[in-house]
């Protein structure tokens, strides 16, 4: 079929469906226009009705208006209490993992009962896990950590390797304790 005849083909169909389409709106129009009056009636029959006066006593009239208030308080202060900024899943100390310790980057995993464990360190140039060297001075160890993929060298730390992992698991824990991860997450 060539486009010269499939415009004419889709203006014809296009013809049809509006005079169908118009055809039912004219049918349809006189419904909603007696379904809209009958309701216009009804709504203000049902005002005439509520106008009335009606006898009650006061107590219930003050009964009613300290109720509504009370409603009205409590649907406030629902609204207003799901508006309050909830801490986010990304807030939460379960998903503290990461922190930097005298020039080293160290990763743990987090238990539901905020217990660290298999606490790394990392290289804070290239990202590579740091292996740990000793070095004794006279009785006083000395651990650095060097990078096999970069070559960066961390401070000393004035401790064993094992020394040091007790004391980062107990900064971890002080840090957790004080607050102090919400920096280290920003």
């Amino acid at each position: 079929m060539a486009k010269g005849e499939r415009n004419i083909r889709n203006n014809v169909i296009a013809g049809v469906l509006a005079t169908l389409i118009a055809s039912g709106i004219i049918a349809f129009v006189p419904v909603v226009r007696d379904f809209v009056l009958r309701l216009a009636g009804q709504s203000l029959g049902l005002l005439q009705y509520l106008k009335r006066p009606v006898a009650l006593p006061l107590w219930l009239v003050a009964l009613l208006c300290l109720g509504s208030v009370c409603f009205a308080l409590l649907v406030a202060a629902f609204l207003v209490s799901r508006r309050a900024p909830r801490p986010s899943q990304e807030e939460s100390s379960l998903n503290y993992r990461k922190d930097e310790f005298g020039g080293v980057v160290w990763r743990w995993r987090m238990e539901s009962d905020f217990e660290p464990y298999t606490i790394s360190a990392f290289c804070p140039v290239c990202d590579m896990q740091l292996e740990a060297q000793t070095e004794r001075y006279g009785y006083a160890p000395s651990t650095y950590f060097t990078c096999d993929k970069c070559h960066y060298r961390s401070q000393p730390f004035n401790m064993d390797p094992g020394e040091l992992q007790a004391f980062m698991l107990r900064e971890i824990q002080r840090r957790l304790r004080t607050g102090e991860w919400r920096q280290a997450k920003k």
